[in-house]
């Protein structure tokens, strides 16, 4: 846009009592039409040819191209719809040049003073000729776009460049999940549903020897219930002698036995063994209850045999093998 003091002599005029102005018109020259093109070998000094044109007198002319590109004339009069009479004599005379025409606008302000631009359709240079931006919705191979490019350090980033690098890296990501959920899949089919330690189906659990000895501490400090007792409830040795071989006392324990309650009042080195004579516990040298920590499976048969060289005939003994 081009703007300029038009409209004749300034004129002079009071604004207060001892206070005048100089008082003129500002004029803008507005573009009317853009790439308009002249007749070839048709003009000549300050006539203008172009067929069918759209110019009006006091319009201007802006030559955008050939040997007056980017100089401007102003349109004195228009003899015909076929030519242009500008203010100056053109030699060499124009041949096929493109031009602007413009049109002087007055320019109004606001009651403040102030002026209001409406910003006109965003432009860019292609290949230095001024391109207007473009979104054409209905027809896309119409549009223009505006040039965008993307700068670094170095300089101007090739764009499909950037593109492949990041079809690159989601390649490679894709591929990392893929190993995942292989990978995953492959522990779930060795893991199996996580369980009980001995579960059927269940993942392994191993257990620390700290988390071994609190289960045995709780196990140990449950409450224990008689599972079986001696097959003839009380052994009276004044009437069944316990010898140094051993007196079968049960014949196959019930079920699996933790604890014995023994309440003996013989007083004499004694002890408890299985069926082949494998020593289980010692029993007590005094009479006195006294209670044993075991481990005696199912089935098993228990005898009590002398362990002082010599059968024991006198006293009663008894016990609760708990559960």
């Amino acid at each position: 846009m081009k703007s300029e003091m038009t409209g004749g002599l300034p004129s002079i005029h009071q604004t207060s009592k001892n206070q005048y102005s100089q008082k003129g018109i500002m004029t803008v020259l507005g573009s009317i039409a853009t790439g308009e093109t002249l007749d070839a070998g048709s003009s000549k000094g300050n006539i203008l040819n172009h067929t069918a044109h759209s110019v009006s007198q006091y319009d201007f002319i802006r030559f955008t191209g050939g040997t007056y590109s980017g100089m401007e004339f102003q349109v004195i009069s228009v003899p015909s719809v076929d030519t242009i009479k500008i203010d100056a004599n053109l030699d060499p005379a124009p041949g096929a040049d493109d031009y602007d025409i413009l049109r002087p606008v007055t320019l109004t302000v606001g009651s403040d003073g102030t002026i209001t631009v409406t910003q006109g359709s965003t432009q860019f240079d292609l290949d230095s000729v001024s391109t207007k931006v473009n979104k054409d919705t209905s027809t896309p191979a119409n549009n223009i776009p505006l040039p965008v490019e993307i700068l670094d350090t170095t300089g101007v980033v090739d764009i499909r460049t950037l593109l492949n690098a990041i079809v690159t890296d989601l390649a490679a990501i894709e591929l990392i999940n893929t190993d995942i959920e292989t990978n995953t899949g492959n522990i779930d089919d060795k893991l199996g549903s996580l369980g009980q330690k001995a579960s059927a189906g269940s993942a392994p659990v191993v257990l620390s020897t700290e988390q071994e000895a609190i289960l045995q501490s709780l196990s140990n400090n449950q409450v224990l219930t008689p599972v079986d007792f001696l097959d003839s409830g009380i052994v009276d040795a004044s009437s069944t002698a316990i010898t140094t071989s051993g007196l079968e006392v049960v014949s196959s324990l019930a079920a699996d036995v933790k604890e014995i309650e023994i309440n003996d009042d013989i007083g004499d080195h004694m002890a408890l063994t299985d069926g082949s004579d494998n020593i289980i516990c010692y029993l007590s040298n005094t009479a006195i209850s006294s209670r044993r920590k075991v481990s005696i499976s199912a089935g098993t048969t228990l005898k009590i045999k002398s362990l002082t060289g010599a059968s024991l005939t006198s006293g009663s003994i008894t016990m609760n093998f708990l559960g």
